[in-house]
């Protein structure tokens, strides 16, 4: 068949149009044969990669704070953007910008809401406002308060309620905050989602607080790793070999959630690793149901570890500017807090396990029931976070899924060469000690 009868699409065609149009006129001529058929998978392949739907951008609305304390003073200045003061009544232009012409009144009621909306207190209690004073940015798109006040002691456990203005659903708000202290460098941190006090140098006692709260809803929160710790403990061994693999699982663990907090991951950078790790939950629900040996078990506690202790430590990155001078007890006390919280949940799905072997008679039928609903569960989330990815920008993001079955694929040939190459060598020792035999 010769390619140059193709004619090329028409100008103005989308990527996906043209891979169409080339397979409909491909495939209608007739004696297309084995190489024919290899071009048809590849732009098949290809027409799939391409992104199927559409999908609406979020974009941030940026409020700037900066809170500088002084001896008796405090200054606070806040930039708000113009699409966060819908309630505020501001005269708009056509183009959605804010009249310059706006009125002095108009302003200093948007002063007194954003002084309302941060409630600023000094230990637990309100800060008195000297002064507050608003006026239209450079560009007509915010909107610059300035804030003045005053302070009757040395500025200990301040704190202020952030993130506390409306977005709409596309345009969501995210404060970004610069906090200079007294003496030292300035501290950086950045709040999204519903409003949150924060304190801007917490006391040690309230970190502690706040990260052990946090370790014990990230363990209990119904994550992966108590489904893999199920797994993991659902065939019957010695308690010495369980034991083992829960502290390889929780050694691993720690040593992501070091990792992740060293190279400082978020929630939205790790959702690739999650996949990951909760199709590694699936292989471990088979490897329970086909009564795997311990080593096999031993493989992917050590890599289901490593995933989520990254994927654990993403909460604990996205918290840690909420530790002001404390980082390091606060990092601490998250993961001393969580292992110990594991160890716990281990040590009672294990007496759990060996309550039922004693109950149970039909031991086998309890193991694959109970590991078929993990897997299920487990699959569930490996789509949901799938139909995530699929909505990224990157390649990597994009890919994920193909990238993830091509790596079980190459595992699963790793194993099977092993068994293979083990089996051969069996035979062929039977062969010679029967030879000698003989």
């Amino acid at each position: 068949m010769d390619v140059r009868q193709i004619r090329g699409p028409a100008k103005g065609d989308t990527g996906k149009n043209r891979l169409k149009s080339l397979m409909i006129r491909y495939c209608g001529r007739p004696g297309w044969g084995a190489s024919s058929r290899l071009v048809l998978v590849a732009l098949t392949i290809l027409w799939a990669s391409l992104r199927l739907d559409a999908h609406e951008v979020v974009v941030e609305q940026v409020v700037k704070v900066s809170v500088a304390p002084e001896s008796d003073r405090l200054f606070v200045s806040v930039d708000v953007p113009v699409t966060l003061l819908s309630d505020a009544g501001l005269p708009r232009l056509a183009n959605g910008f804010v009249d310059p012409t706006v009125d002095a009144a108009a302003l200093q009621v948007v002063a007194a809401d954003v002084v309302r909306n941060l409630d600023l207190r000094l230990n637990d209690a309100p800060v008195s406002v000297l002064k507050a004073t608003a006026r239209l940015a450079s560009n007509n798109q915010s909107v610059d308060v300035e804030i003045t006040y005053g302070l009757t002691g040395p500025p200990v456990r301040l704190s202020a309620r952030l993130n506390a203005f409306q977005g709409g659903p596309l345009q969501p708000p995210r404060t970004d905050v610069a906090y200079q202290p007294l003496s030292g460098t300035a501290r950086f941190l950045s709040v999204t989602g519903p409003p949150i006090r924060v304190a801007f140098d917490p006391a040690l006692g309230d970190v502690f607080r706040r990260f052990s709260t946090l370790a014990f809803d990230v363990t209990f929160a119904g994550g992966g790793h108590a489904l893999f710790l199920i797994c993991l403990l659902l065939p019957m061994r010695p308690a010495r070999e369980s034991a083992r693999l829960v502290a390889t699982f929780l050694a691993v663990q720690a040593v992501g959630v070091l990792v992740s907090t060293t190279m400082a991951a978020t929630s939205a950078g790790v959702a690739p690793v999650d996949m990951i790790a909760w199709s590694i939950i699936v292989a471990a629900a088979v490897c329970a149901i086909a009564g795997a040996p311990v080593r096999v078990f031993a493989g992917l506690s050590g890599m289901f570890g490593l995933l989520n202790g990254i994927e654990v430590a993403s909460s604990f990155n996205t918290a840690s500017q909420l530790s002001g001078s404390h980082a390091t007890a606060a990092l601490l006390t998250f993961i001393t807090v969580s292992l110990t919280a594991e160890v716990w949940l281990a040590a009672v799905l294990l007496a759990t396990r060996h309550w039922l072997d004693r109950v149970l008679r039909h031991q086998m039928a309890g193991i694959i029931v109970a590991a078929a609903l993990v897997a299920h569960v487990a699959v569930h989330h490996v789509l949901d976070r799938a139909s995530e990815l699929t909505r990224a920008e990157s390649f990597t993001a994009r890919n994920a899924v193909t990238l993830l079955i091509l790596g079980w694929t190459f595992v699963m040939l790793i194993a099977a060469s092993v068994r293979l190459i083990r089996g051969t060598a069996t035979i062929t020792d039977r062969a010679e000690s029967g030879g000698a035999a003989l």
